[in-house]
């Protein structure tokens, strides 16, 4: 859920929110419980639920997770092809891991944290230069690649996750939703499915609600 404000000529504030979560390949269902192959241990999920990821969006972009905050110039880079535009642009992020192994063993990935994040936005540029236009219909991609989760209990194994995804607008609302992940928000997660309206400060990852919520797991058979 995302509101945006403008705080000038060429600036915005992003308010953003977010929740995901993990469904079984078969039955599309959310699962609160995955066998892990590797392991040959069940092990809980914990879905994406991050409140908050704000930014801001400028000739300068600013963006904060924890107490780090990066700032740097930044215009997107547009690709037109006729009436069609494309953002195309990613982050590629390297930072201390906020689980360490010898705090979380079975949970940590290492001493240090590497993402790379690449997304897509598509639209008509006929929408985007129409000033009478609050919003225009949008289409897109993320992909990520980021070391095992925490609660995949895979401690500092060799490996990592890709991430493929496609992305819309919904000008429909929560409605246009596939029904049993708008009823699984409606009883887990309600507040995502309000957009914020005030803008806060630090930023907050999956790995620290990890570590807020979660305790480290004991080592199978005590090994």
């Amino acid at each position: 859920m995302t509101r945006t404000f403008q705080i000038g000529d060429y600036a915005w504030r992003k308010l953003h929110k977010e929740v995901s979560y993990y469904t079984d390949l078969k039955t599309g269902e959310v699962m609160d419980e995955w066998h892990n192959p590797f392991l040959d241990e069940t092990v809980k999920v914990v879905h994406v639920h991050n409140d908050v990821v704000n930014s801001t969006w400028a000739p300068t972009y600013s963006f904060g997770v924890g107490p780090t905050k990066v700032t740097y110039p930044f215009i997107f880079p547009w690709l037109v092809m006729g009436d069609h535009a494309v953002v195309d642009f990613g982050v590629n992020t390297t930072h201390r891991a906020v689980l360490q192994p010898d705090e979380w063993p079975r949970e940590s990935h290492g001493e240090v944290t590497q993402v790379l994040e690449a997304i897509q936005v598509h639209t008509r540029l006929s929408e985007l230069m129409d000033p009478n236009l609050t919003s225009v219909k949008t289409t897109g991609s993320w992909q990520r690649i980021s070391p095992w989760l925490p609660w995949m209990l895979m401690a500092q194994m060799p490996g990592h996750l890709f991430y493929k995804t496609v992305t819309r607008r919904m000008p429909e609302g929560v409605e246009g939703l596939p029904p049993h992940i708008l009823e699984y928000t409606q009883a887990k997660y309600p507040d995502y499915l309000t957009a914020p309206t005030e803008w806060q400060e630090p930023n907050v990852s999956s790995y620290e609600v990890y570590e807020r919520e979660m305790e480290p797991q004991p080592f199978k058979d005590g090994v």
